[in-house]
């Protein structure tokens, strides 16, 4: 599988984000705002993009925008995180 790593976007500061990026896999499917994320102590892992909305309970939820098969997932998550890595 073609993964290619486009466009990291490191955010400055502490919290537990610490980037954004944009995969391409196999020239057909573009996806954007793909989160790194890494709390103190943890290892580094991957956020498909999420949509946050208000519940009927009113509670704050988030929804995935986008499905992947968990193979095609794995392949992505670990893409980003050797691109992100590298950075470093």
């Amino acid at each position: 599988m073609n993964i290619t790593v486009g466009k990291i976007k490191e955010l400055d500061g502490t919290g537990s984000l610490k980037a954004f990026a944009s995969i391409d896999i196999g020239g057909k499917l573009k996806i954007h705002g793909c989160r790194v994320i890494q709390q103190p102590g943890q290892k580094a892992w991957v956020s498909l993009p999420q949509r946050e909305y208000i519940a009927e309970d009113g509670q704050k939820k988030w929804a995935r925008i986008i499905e992947l098969p968990t193979r095609v997932k794995d392949a992505v998550s670990e893409a980003i995180l050797e691109a992100w890595e590298r950075r470093q």
